[in-house]
């Protein structure tokens, strides 16, 4: 992260017109084309309507047959939470979505068998 002390040179070298320019500089449509172009570059996708479809609008339910669900809330040590993101994220997951995936495997090797494929655990194995 940037101090204060740096943006205010930076504001200064502004102000004194020292700063050049690194780029065209678009206003208008062909700022919003420029925007757009950008956007799908950089999302690997051929159109706005193939990036929308991507876009997930709030979390999936957990299961159809979830009517509820609990919050935990866990202390873990700062480097047992940098791992788990990190393997979250290698999975295409959020921390949450790992946690819950972790303990339903986890409860299925102590039990071996309380676990759906989809690693949701079965009404019958709660307690």
């Amino acid at each position: 992260m940037k101090s204060i002390d740096y943006y205010e040179a930076l504001a200064a070298q502004a102000e004194r017109g020292e700063l050049v320019s690194i780029g065209e500089v678009h206003r208008g449509e062909q700022s919003r084309e420029a925007t757009r172009q950008m956007l799908l570059t950089a999302s690997g996708v051929a159109s706005v309507e193939e990036l929308l479809s991507g876009v997930r609008r709030g979390r999936r339910r957990l299961d159809d047959s979830e009517t509820s669900t609990d919050t935990w809330k866990v202390k873990a040590p700062s480097r047992l939470t940098q791992i788990v993101d990190d393997h979250a994220h290698g999975l295409g997951k959020n921390r949450s979505e790992f946690v819950r995936d972790a303990v339903a495997y986890y409860l299925a090797a102590l039990d071996e068998g309380p676990v759906s494929q989809q690693g949701r655990v079965h009404h019958s194995a709660r307690r």
